[in-house]
């Protein structure tokens, strides 16, 4: 069983800071009696990983969901891009890893990368392209089952939400932590850019954000950075809804095939 720990007060005082301006896109429908998901915490847990990559000597971490099945992986576009150096590392340096609640990784696969919204400057002109779909080379257990992702969604209610993540700060990055019952809201009317108040760490870019839709728990959008004193997330809606539905198409035929 996985046991997601709560953040506490020595995290917020690490928060990553990270200006950003948004572009308006429109979406399609949350409805408005979404809520917050009230995490069934180990099911959900056990769907959410790590990205690992590595580069001159350093790791770089950041938090990736299992979704639709069990070959298909979203996170932010950023994950593999080394800030400091202001470069791109390779995908090929770069592996998707589920762990136990000790820590312990269980399962680890290289990916390829299915769709991305935008790497670079485009991140800079805008967090809605911050979103990427990856493919697994390998199937994750049968007992790692993927979560749904709510997509196209009108995000003008979304209300609270919560979210769960692995923290750089926070037991060298192997146990989750999480926050529950955030209030989000988009930046503006039509955006799929969410702000809001769930504390978070570095290495929690990609961690998803959770509500409960329709009696499901499902992922709204995925933590992307900071900005002052809110998170900003991307939903999931237009093209990257449609690059979503495609490949976890395309997996699904290929897992078949496979049997």
């Amino acid at each position: 069983m996985i046991f997601i720990r709560p953040l506490t007060s020595a995290f917020r005082s690490a928060l990553v800071l990270l200006s950003a301006a948004t572009l308006l896109f429109t979406g399609g429908a949350l409805p408005s009696t979404a809520t917050a998901a009230a995490l069934d915490l180990p099911s959900v847990a056990r769907s959410i990983g790590r990205i690992e990559c590595r580069a001159d000597g350093k790791r770089f971490i950041s938090t990736a969901t299992l979704v639709r099945n069990r070959q298909t992986v979203l996170s932010v576009s950023h994950f593999n891009i080394h800030e400091a150096e202001n470069k791109v590392i390779p995908v090929q340096q770069c592996t998707f890893q589920l762990l136990s609640s000790e820590g312990k990784v269980e399962f680890r696969s290289a990916f390829k990368v299915f769709a991305r919204g935008g790497v670079g400057m485009n991140l800079e002109l805008s967090r809605a392209t911050d979103w990427a779909i990856l493919t697994l080379t390998d199937e994750s257990p049968i007992d790692r089952q993927p979560v749904d992702v709510a997509v196209n969604e009108d995000l003008s209610d979304a209300g609270r939400i919560d979210i769960a993540g692995y923290a750089s700060n926070h037991n060298r990055l192997k146990t989750q932590v999480s926050d529950t019952n955030c209030l989000a809201r988009p930046t503006r009317s039509g955006s799929i850019i969410l702000r809001h108040k769930c504390d978070t760490a570095p290495g929690m870019s990609g961690a998803p954000l959770f509500a409960t839709i329709d009696g499901r728990i499902q992922v709204v959008a995925i933590h992307s950075a900071r900005e002052k004193d809110a998170g900003l997330a991307v939903a999931i809606a237009g093209f990257a809804a449609a690059k979503l539905r495609s490949a976890t198409t395309s997996t699904d035929r290929i897992v078949l095939a496979s049997r």
